[in-house]
Formats: structure tokens, C-alpha cells, sequence
């Protein structure tokens, strides 16, 4: 799976959208300090890695299911806030099975949560709650 297909993903969700709007990225977050304007809060994530393992074994093919791994940041100006989108975000994604971009999921699984986290997004994280999620996304061979 694609790391946009989950942006877009988040970005179309209601309670994600009434948090940060438009503000979910899979790449360099535009912030005021490298010329952009995005302001917090905002979700951030990249794709961690892919598992596969095969589901059927039969000459001349062999068929595989996927799991692709997301780190999940949720970044905001107050604990409160990040408590609320990162729960948003576990709403969104939690037991979610169906289509995400063009790939059909069979299940979504959040794994792990951290409240005190160091973000890989940000060079200086000053003044910044940030909640992590570790997200699970099955895909059907």
C-alpha cells in the first residue's frame, strides 16, 4: 500500500478532517519555518515497511498477502489536542476493513500507541505534543 492512498484516506475521515483538515503528510511537513503554511495540528506519516508472506502455492503462480507497516504522528500545540487527534486517527483506522486508495484491506490493526515520542518529521520539536501510532495494513493477494 501506498503511504498517499492512507493520506487520502485520512484526509476524506470526518474527524480527522474536523482536527486538521487538509493537513495529513507523507512527506516534508510544509511548515512556516521551510516556506510553507501549514500550522499545527497536523498528521504526518510514512510507510515503515512491507511483510509478505505466500497464501497459495500452486504452479505457475504463487500468490501473497501483504502487511505494510505505518509510523503515524499526530502533532499539536497542546497535549489535550494531540490526545484528541491521535484518537481520531485510532477511530479512523482501528477494524477498518474495505478500500483505501485502490487497495482492498482486509483489516487495519493500530498496534502500539506512544504518547512520549522524539518525531522524525521535525528538526526542533519546541513547544510540540506529539502522539505516535503503529498501524497494520492487510492486503489480499
Amino acid at each position: 500500500m501506498k503511504a498517499s492512498d492512507l493520506v487520502q484516506y485520512l484526509r476524506a475521515d470526518s474527524a480527522v478532517g474536523a482536527i486538521v483538515a487538509e493537513k495529513v503528510h507523507n512527506a516534508r511537513v510544509p511548515t512556516k519555518a521551510n516556506g510553507g503554511g501549514s500550522d499545527l495540528p497536523f498528521v504526518w506519516l510514512r510507510r515503515r515497511s512491507v511483510e509478505r508472506w505466500p497464501i497459495q502455492c500452486q504452479v505457475p503462480r504463487m500468490d501473497y498477502t501483504f502487511a505494510t507497516w505505518f509510523d503515524i504522528e499526530c502533532a499539536a500545540s497542546t497535549a489535550d489536542q494531540a490526545d484528541s487527534l491521535v484518537d481520531a486517527v485510532r477511530s479512523a483506522l482501528d477494524g477498518y476493513y474495505g478500500l483505501i486508495g485502490t487497495s482492498v484491506t482486509p483489516g487495519v490493526v493500530v498496534t502500539d500507541q506512544e504518547d512520549d515520542y522524539v518525531p522524525r518529521n521535525l528538526a526542533d520539536d519546541a513547544g510540540i505534543f506529539v502522539d505516535t501510532l503503529l498501524v497494520r495494513v492487510t492486503e489480499g493477494g
